[in-house]
């Protein structure tokens, strides 16, 4: 069974829910969120010069008129935010997701990496065939 998997999907699905229901909402005195990613993961997109200062993880606040054109796919999220003074777009996979936080609600989640789908291949050896179940 895969419940750390689903409880994972799970958790990016009320993300993915809370940031839709709030396009539209970049005026709301009542909006602040926080978002932390990892900003190595593959499509992440994010300006060099990001990546550079925040080479793990970074947090990102979506607050009132402080972020622009919101968009929310079923994999990501992308938004614009200012960065010295400049407007610029980012993409955010929610498979990155550190952590989710709503401080007005009261609300938070923490994620763990999901492990990405290899291609199956007979040259590839899975190492958890390999564990014992107390392994994990």
């Amino acid at each position: 069974m895969k419940y750390n998997q689903w409880v994972e999907e799970g958790k990016i699905g009320v993300v993915r829910n809370a940031l839709k229901s709030i396009i539209g909402e970049e005026s709301s005195d009542s909006l602040c969120l926080y978002i932390t990613f990892r900003t190595q993961d593959r499509d992440v997109q994010i300006l060099p010069f990001l990546k550079a200062q925040y080479p793990q993880e970074m947090t990102i606040s979506l607050s009132s008129d402080e972020f622009w054109n919101l968009t929310v796919t079923e994999d990501h999220f992308s938004v614009e935010l200012s960065f010295d003074t400049q407007r610029q777009r980012i993409k955010v996979p929610f498979r990155s997701l550190v952590n989710f936080i709503d401080p007005i609600a009261e609300f938070a989640l923490q994620f763990e990496k999901l492990e990405e789908e290899l291609p199956q291949n007979e040259n590839v050896i899975f190492i958890n065939k390999f564990r014992s179940p107390s392994e994990g």
